[in-house]
């Protein structure tokens, strides 16, 4: 009797231990798995704040929270990056970095403009349909606002088929007039090489005039 009772103990005993080894291991899995996804969503939402906005892929997770927070993350990241085709990233960057925000009221700021027509357009937009219009619009747009991001210049918004932008504002900028004048002359440079390849599409060529003026401005947000 002894002997058995001794072997039934030996083996409540290896058995607990077992269950206790299984039972780290679990505990270790687990939040191995719930710990490397969260730690992943505080490091993007650090960059996020910081306007580091690339289409980086998060930590996946079998966990439902924390893949909708992953979900979530993506799509701010999205809306983000659609802002930024508007203002240049350094300039958010530097607006964070000097904790100002977007408060009601404005200042006054020496800055330059710029507006952008194309000759004849509404002669060109009735000849052709309203998809093609929309379709040749949005590369042209493109093309021009990636100099003029380029260039630290900020979209301020669309006109039909004109554009205008400045420089010198939200932050102080010394050179904003020299910056404009150098995201013309790129603009037209580009144009230029676009208006041959439209031509050799068979289509109507945008032939663009700019506008520049510097001086004081009150800037802010209505």
């Amino acid at each position: 009797f002894t002997g058995h009772a001794t072997q039934t103990t030996q083996a409540m005993v290896m058995a607990s231990f077992f269950f206790v080894i299984l039972a780290a291991f679990l505990i270790f899995f687990i939040s191995r798995n719930l710990a490397r996804p969260i730690e992943s969503v505080a490091a993007e939402l650090k960059l996020i704040g910081e306007f580091d906005i690339d289409d980086r892929q998060p930590v996946p997770s079998y966990f439902e929270e924390i893949a909708q927070m992953n979900l979530a993350l993506a799509a701010m990241k999205r809306s983000l990056r659609d802002f930024g085709k508007f203002v240049p990233k350094a300039v958010v960057r530097k607006l964070i970095e000097s904790g100002e925000g977007a408060e009601r009221g404005g200042r006054k700021m020496h800055v330059t403009i710029m507006f952008s027509d194309i000759q004849g357009f509404s002669g060109i937009s009735e000849k052709l349909t309203s998809e093609k219009v929309a379709t040749y619009l949005s590369e042209y747009f493109d093309e021009l606002t990636k100099i003029i991001l380029d260039e630290q210049g900020t979209i301020d918004k669309y006109i039909g088929d004109a554009i205008m932008a400045f420089w010198g504002a939200p932050l102080e900028v010394q050179d904003h007039a020299y910056r404009a004048c150098r995201s013309v002359i790129r603009c037209a440079k580009r144009l230029e090489e676009l208006n041959h390849y439209w031509s050799m599409e068979g289509r109507p060529q945008f032939l663009t005039r700019f506008g520049v003026h510097t001086g004081d401005a009150v800037v802010g947000n209505v």
